[in-house]
């Protein structure tokens, strides 16, 4: 919505809960044009190096918006190991690299895929919210290092909102301070279905 209204939220993310405090984006998926063009040649078409010039954009972005706070820490949405093997890569991992050398700010690989799921939206997924809970896990180690810190979940498009939503839940088991997201792109309701088809 218009800066102002509501603090930008529409009524269905006023009704329920969404898991997190803040999302910041650097554009549309469906009216993004060329950004749209970036990730799905960055997230299917094997162009890691993409990872680079498009986690600056979104650093831009972030600074427009304030930028980090002080003590902020990145953790990367995981794919399951097997989908990485698939791709070759992870690319929020790869995103979160670039953008923890960009700013300078810790990155915590502290979640994994406890479980494979059907791509969100897609054939086998009964709903987006089911379709990832329970599908990912602290990482012991890594997550101790999160108590009491401000972190920022790393994904490439946000849709709906149930994975980042789920991995925030997941991530407040490690008593951190507030769960926030950072993303190339916000896929607004009307787009999702044809992100589901697309990505």
């Amino acid at each position: 919505l218009p800066a102002g209204l509501a603090r930008g939220l529409c009524a269905t993310c006023r009704r329920e809960p969404r898991g997190y405090r803040h999302l910041c984006s650097f554009g549309s998926y469906r009216t993004g044009g060329a950004l749209r063009e970036w990730i799905l040649a960055f997230k299917h078409g094997g162009r890691r190096e993409l990872a680079a010039p498009l986690a600056a954009v979104l650093a831009e972005a972030w600074r427009a918006e304030g930028g980090p706070p002080p003590g902020a820490v990145l953790v990367p949405v995981p794919l399951h190991a097997l989908r990485r093997l698939e791709r070759g890569y992870d690319q929020a991992r790869e995103l979160a690299a670039e953008l923890s050398a960009e700013l300078g700010l810790e990155l915590v690989f502290a979640l994994r895929r406890a479980r494979r799921t059907a791509p969100q939206g897609g054939p086998g997924a009964s709903s987006r919210r089911a379709n990832v809970s329970g599908a990912f896990a602290l990482r012991a180690r890594p997550a101790a290092r999160l108590a009491g810190r401000e972190v920022w979940l790393v994904d490439d498009v946000v849709t709906s909102g149930a994975t980042v939503g789920e991995c925030a839940r997941v991530l407040r088991l490690a008593r951190v301070s507030g769960v926030s997201v950072l993303a190339l792109a916000r896929a607004e309701r009307v787009a999702q279905d044809e992100l589901a088809r697309g990505a």
